[in-house]
């Protein structure tokens, strides 16, 4: 799985830099699937091999994040289907 989150992580970020006018084009299912995989394993990197205190402080903030994400897709969606920017 390391390896894995490697790779992608990797394909992510230099798709980015040589064409990041296709990589801001690409669906919005790739980008999804690719964030949520990479939010994934490091989720479970963190609670399964960090100790209690790194359990303390990440989780919740990743329930702050994941909370923020969804509010602003939701308000980004909600500005494409009025037309506005």
């Amino acid at each position: 799985m390391n390896y894995a989150f490697a790779l992608v992580w990797l394909a992510d970020v230099l798709w980015a830099w040589v064409a990041f006018d296709s990589y801001r084009a690409r669906p919005r299912w790739l980008n999804s699937t690719i964030h949520g995989f990479i939010a994934f394993v490091m989720v479970n990197a963190a609670v399964v091999f960090g100790g209690w205190q790194t359990r303390i402080v990440f989780l919740p903030m990743f329930l702050l994040a994941t909370l923020l994400f969804v509010w602003w897709s939701l308000r980004l969606k909600k500005a494409a289907e009025s037309g506005e920017r």
